[in-house]
């Protein structure tokens, strides 16, 4: 039995969710890994204090208010649709950049 298969039964998971739960967590922590000198990158740029803290507190506040129209698509289509709907607009997203 392979890893992904052991993690899966541990779970109560099927193998597709847990290959795209491990790329999930692989990509939010590559983003959260740069997020840190975003800060020292503004202030090369010149940017004053209050901009570094107006764009953290913007960041914060729009991840918090992200949450309810997500909270409000997901009772509305359920959690296995909702799920794949957004991680679908998450790796368009990612393939645009790209």
């Amino acid at each position: 039995m392979n890893g992904f298969a052991r993690l899966g039964n541990f779970f109560g998971l099927k193998r597709n969710l847990v290959v795209l739960l491990i790329a999930i967590f692989v990509i939010g922590a590559g983003e959260e890994l740069w997020m840190r000198f975003v800060p020292k990158f503004l202030q090369a740029l010149g940017a004053s204090v209050f901009v570094i803290g107006l764009y953290d507190a913007l960041r914060t506040l729009l991840g918090a208010v992200y949450a309810y129209p997500g909270g409000v698509l997901v009772d509305l289509w359920g959690h296995r649709r909702a799920f794949l709907t957004f991680n679908i607009v998450s790796i368009v997203g990612y393939a645009l950049v790209l």
